[in-house]
């Protein structure tokens, strides 16, 4: 089968031939990208590709398809904690190490071709490799600081990614630029990113614990929520009820109602996403059990509503749950509903104080309908289920 660029919807985040046709995704990769195909579809942070019989006609060129992966609510590094993020650079170091050995190295290190999924980074471009030589192994190394010093150390780096170069890594100072010097800029050997790892690998961060990190027990019992408190004991009755395969869990502090929501569908849970703003909340539960389909997410309501990056796309499931933050919420109740109804495939479990009739005029406005409302725990507030029309 030939495909022309009518038969084929681009991926909207990639500016290389990443399509969708008959609801897969799909590669076009070049002549000279195949011969490091299998190299890099080695490595442990690259996901595995299927072949296909699949050719893309791009101008003049013929290019191999591969079917790429689709993975469901894969995360941007722009949305992860600084822990989050050094698991990511720890990834990239230990795959240029890998791919050394090989004669080859990453050049194409930037935040569309890193992802994050169930507590994993993961790598996604097949055609980001080259031969290894001075430059593009300095090119490595430049983009990589400009990760470790934009995402790990959350400097504001003038000019973005494509401004960073040498010369920004020495101007930062510090271990990098030493490290950049003490090679004279030769950033093509096994010893440079041995010891660029080793480095990564010593990092500590500081822990930015606020008062809601502490706001909730440290039960993490999903087995016998009464021992969590008695509103656990509630969502668990009425998650009882319900079928769904994916979860979304709007402020989820440390998780416990993500792993709860996925525990009652007995291995039926294919993925869930967690988002909250209060990082050592997120690296808790980023860490708590990786066996588990769940990916979390520093994040806030906020940036979910400007849908900065696709949020809405990428973080909507069959069943939402947004516990304990209806009365926190600043802005007009109607936007927050919109934000929920997009989110929500199946079904909504919405907590609230006051404006229980509020929110259900709004929600039914965009296509939601209540099934049930019940007594939550503390008194006075309730819990509401809606579902989709």
């Amino acid at each position: 089968m030939i495909l022309t660029k009518k038969d084929i919807k681009r991926h909207p985040d990639s500016s290389s031939t990443l399509f969708y046709h008959k609801e897969k995704l799909y590669r076009g990769l070049q002549s000279r990208e195949l011969q490091f195909l299998d190299a890099i579809s080695s490595c442990k942070y690259t996901q595995p590709y299927s072949k296909t019989d699949i050719k893309l006609r791009w101008g003049k060129e013929l290019r191999t398809v591969i079917e790429h992966p689709i993975i469901e609510h894969l995360i941007k590094i722009q949305e992860l904690t600084c822990k989050q993020s050094l698991k990511i650079v720890v990834g990239l170091c230990e795959m240029n190490v890998e791919l050394l050995k090989k004669g080859i190295v990453l050049f194409d290190i930037h935040e569309g071709n890193i992802a994050y999924s169930r507590g994993e980074f993961v790598w996604l471009d097949y055609n980001a490799v080259a031969e290894i030589d001075s430059n593009y192994a300095s090119y490595s190394f430049v983009k990589l600081a400009y990760i470790i010093n934009s995402y790990v150390f959350k400097k504001d780096v003038q000019g973005g990614y494509s401004k960073y170069n040498g010369k920004s890594v020495n101007g930062h100072g510090g271990w990098l630029a030493n490290h950049h010097k003490r090679y004279k800029g030769n950033c093509q050997s096994k010893e440079f990113w041995d010891e660029l790892l080793t480095w990564v690998k010593t990092i500590k961060l500081p822990q930015k614990k606020n008062h809601w990190y502490n706001n909730y027990s440290n039960i993490m019992d999903v087995k016998h929520p009464e021992k969590v408190n008695p509103k656990a004991k509630i969502v668990s009755d009425l998650l009882d009820e319900l079928e769904y395969k994916t979860v979304t869990d709007v402020a989820c502090n440390k998780g416990y109602y993500t792993f709860l929501a996925i525990d009652k569908q007995q291995g039926g849970v294919e993925s869930a996403v967690g988002f909250d703003y209060v990082e050592p909340c997120i690296d808790d539960a980023d860490g708590f059990d990786k066996s588990l389909p769940a990916t979390f997410v520093y994040s806030d309501i906020e940036r979910l509503i400007r849908n900065e990056y696709r949020e809405i796309e990428r973080y909507s499931s069959e069943l939402v749950i947004a516990l304990a933050i209806v009365h926190h919420i600043t802005f007009k109740h109607e936007i927050f509903a919109k934000l929920l109804a997009n989110l929500t495939k199946k079904f909504l479990i919405l907590e609230d104080i006051n404006t229980a009739e509020v929110y259900e005029k709004a929600l039914i406005k965009h296509g939601l309908e209540l099934v049930k409302r019940i007594s939550s725990y503390p008194g006075g507030r309730k819990l509401s289920l809606y579902r989709v029309k």
